[in-house]
């Protein structure tokens, strides 16, 4: 089983409501060493990503060390690696500011991964792979893909804070995955808000319905591809859709953790869902091991200071 992830491999200086801060390694990075924990031993891992070049020889070290990671697609660019800074106010409310930033993977950097069987793509940067690229590699490629939107629905200010913004372009994400995950905050950006659609199936499905009849510029048909809502704790909604109607299933996590680092719990729910499926496990049971990841994340796996 050969899997591809595309993203970007951030540096992260945390700053947490307490006062106390972290700093250390985050991104592509907590897909990369969940992946490798749940199946590093019997697949091929292969990021696709850019490096800056003040980064790339303690990340490469990093990565030597996780069991399955291939480095074809990794490669060093002169640029200062991506710094991202967040200061959470509470465990959800957070401001960001991004520093440096390396360019957008294009096509000629990803189209080898035609050869994956399921590819994970993480918009970390927001402009991880140029869309056109993207949606050229969709078109070879006959796996499975998996598309955390994440950061992509984050415009970036000249001062580097980040901010929250409709992607008029989202539908090519729709367009080309088979799975799109998103919480519920990135679900209530693609209607057009500026908060969260409020938990629970009976709300969620009410706004994925709304989502289906936006149809924005492109029309997507959605009863090709399944939606994931993450939703923290209370674990995550899986949808399937009977034409413009979703059908919600809510999967909780079998054990609850009330506080901790909720940083890159969403990037350890998409490479627990990934390891499930590349095991040949069903989509409920992928949704189960994503939350267990998820939840691993809080208890403090997957962290690497710098």
């Amino acid at each position: 089983m050969k899997i591809g992830i595309i993203g970007t491999i951030n540096k992260d200086t945390i700053e947490y409501p307490d006062g106390t801060a972290r700093h250390g390694w985050g991104g592509m990075l907590y897909n990369l060493a969940t992946l490798s924990h749940l199946v590093g031993k019997k697949a091929e891992i292969y990021p696709a990503c850019f490096i800056g070049s003040d980064s790339y020889r303690p990340v490469k070290k990093i990565l030597n060390k996780l069991d399955g990671i291939h480095f074809d697609f990794v490669n060093k660019v002169p640029e200062k690696n991506n710094h991202c800074h967040l200061t959470y106010r509470d465990s959800e409310d957070k401001t960001e500011i991004l520093e440096g930033g390396v360019p957008p993977l294009t096509y000629r950097d990803v189209r080898a991964m035609e050869a994956m069987d399921i590819i994970l793509l993480n918009f970390v940067s927001g402009s991880d792979i140029h869309l056109s690229s993207l949606v050229k590699l969709r078109r070879f490629f006959k796996g499975t893909f998996y598309t955390d939107i994440h950061s992509f629905t984050l415009g970036k200010w000249p001062s580097g804070n980040r901010y929250l913004r409709f992607p008029k372009k989202w539908p090519y994400l729709a367009e080309v995955s088979d799975y799109l995950q998103l919480n519920r905050l990135e679900l209530g950006v693609l209607l057009g808000w500026k908060f969260p659609v409020e938990p629970g199936s009976g709300n969620i499905r009410k706004a994925l319905e709304k989502l289906t009849h936006r149809q924005e510029a492109r029309p997507i048909d959605f009863t090709t591809r399944q939606v994931l809502v993450t939703d923290g704790a209370r674990g995550a909604y899986l949808a399937r859709f009977s034409g413009r109607t979703p059908v919600i299933s809510a999967v909780k996590p079998s054990r609850v953790i009330k506080s901790g680092d909720t940083t890159g719990c969403g990037d350890c729910f998409a490479a627990g869902f990934v390891a499930a499926l590349a095991r040949g496990k069903g989509v409920r049971e992928a949704v189960t091991q994503a939350n267990r990841s998820g939840l691993a994340r809080v208890r403090g796996d997957s962290m690497y200071s710098f």
